[in-house]
């Protein structure tokens, strides 16, 4: 017993070793989880109190104050973990660096106040429907302008009947943690720089909510048989799934619907990931599960980054040209891409092997997405030498992207050696 928690508390939550680990689910993949969330929570909280600092001064942030403390830890953790907290500080951030630089001091003014209000509003809700599950009154209710809600994590909703009566509901979820969310501010919000939510957003049909719940559903269900660290991983990492529609089949199926399909995470939201036509029935259980695992590496690794620091540098000068896609990419979207592609092979290769016989669909389409995560990996120069950056590149980290790049020609030359033999 004394061995195994020398064990866990030798975990260091900034080591990129223990990444590695993750990445190849090993014996202690649930401690370094583990030590990895508590690490951003704490981030996170000092983070928070860094913001509420000026609340003698700011009446907002003094309200914020006082009701945050009056939540118990455990809702307390609920905001620090919400995207909604996580992309309003990063917000308050920037707004104070260019106050210090701006000439338009009145802008940027205005701007603080309003992520001064938006904190105020999130530990609000939450608050609000806390007194609602106890039947307590709540001064926010009393005050609210509308008649719906959503808590800061969009796992719950607050609905007020005909005749003013709140009540709070559950979103659906999947793995009884993730909730997936189709109605929320944040879900139907329009970004015109998001590859998902600049898309039109058409409100999907009962049967079609359900659908993508089963499918999604399913896709964890197969990654936690295949290898259980990865839905941990997915659990841990991802709280909100946000599912985006813009196209409906009685418009008109066309070869071109693949094309309709999308992903994505933005770092600024940590813990949510957005998802396009996913009710599409073109969008297979397979497709989900690489969609899943994809995201919620993203999420992982901005999990770290966020409680330590970019792995690397961005230069816009320097992009690295992917081995992958040929694209110029960021830096650390390349780092990125080493460990997605490394896991979502590692995943699904496992869950081709034990595919049933009748699965021949499901397995070509495997294989031809086991080419594509395999081909960057083979290139004959070391991937950490394509980084472009003036500084020096962290050795651990270079030492772990060089011995995935080495595992993954391992078994491309292994499966070579016995397609031959």
């Amino acid at each position: 017993m004394n061995s195994l928690v020398e064990d866990v508390n030798a975990i260091d939550p900034t080591d990129v070793m223990h990444l590695l680990e993750l990445a190849d689910a090993s014996p202690r993949s649930v401690d370094i989880i583990d030590k990895l969330l508590w690490f951003r929570l704490l981030s996170m909280r000092r983070r928070l109190s860094e913001a509420l600092s000026m609340r003698e001064t700011d009446s907002a942030l003094g309200a914020t104050y006082r009701i945050y403390n009056a939540l118990s830890p455990t809702h307390q953790a609920r905001i620090l973990v919400s995207s909604e907290l996580c992309e309003s500080l990063i917000y308050l951030s920037t707004s104070y660096a260019h106050r210090l630089t701006t000439i338009n001091k009145d802008e940027v003014e205005n701007d603080i106040a309003l992520i001064h209000a938006k904190l105020l509003d999130i530990v609000c809700r939450e608050q609000a429907i806390v007194d609602i599950e106890n039947g307590r009154h709540n001064y926010f209710l009393s005050s609210h302008k509308t008649r719906t809600f959503f808590s800061p994590l969009g796992d719950k909703r607050a609905v007020a009947n005909a005749t003013g009566v709140w009540s709070v509901q559950k979103m659906p979820s999947i793995g009884g943690i993730v909730s997936i969310d189709f109605d929320s501010p944040l879900a139907v919000a329009h970004e015109p720089r998001s590859g998902v939510l600049s898309q039109r957003c058409l409100p999907l049909s009962d049967d079609e909510k359900a659908a993508v719940v089963t499918k999604l559903q399913s896709a964890l269900e197969n990654i936690d048989a295949t290898v259980p660290t990865y839905g941990l991983i997915v659990r841990n990492f991802v709280r909100r799934i946000i599912v985006r529609k813009s196209y409906d089949v009685s418009e008109g199926e066309s070869g071109a619907e693949r094309s309709r399909f999308g992903s994505e995470h933005v770092p600024r939201q940590p813990g949510s990931i957005r998802l396009l036509n996913t009710h599409l029935e073109s969008m297979s259980v397979e497709s989900c599960m690489e969609t899943l695992m994809h995201e919620s590496t993203h999420n992982y690794l901005a999990a770290w980054e966020f409680s330590n620091d970019m792995f690397v540098l961005n230069d816009p000068r320097n992009r690295v040209t992917s081995p992958w896609s040929g694209n110029q990419i960021p830096n650390s979207s390349f780092i990125h891409a080493i460990f997605v592609y490394y896991i979502c092979h590692r995943l699904l290769r496992a869950y081709m092997e034990n595919l049933e016989d009748d699965g021949e669909r499901a397995r070509k389409h495997l294989q031809e997405r086991l080419a594509n995560f395999m081909s960057g990996f083979l290139i004959r120069q070391d991937l950490p030498e394509l980084i472009l950056t003036e500084h020096e590149i962290d050795p651990t980290l270079s030492f772990v992207l060089r011995q995935m790049q080495t595992s993954m020609k391992q078994i491309h030359n292994r499966d070579i050696y016995e397609a031959v033999a």
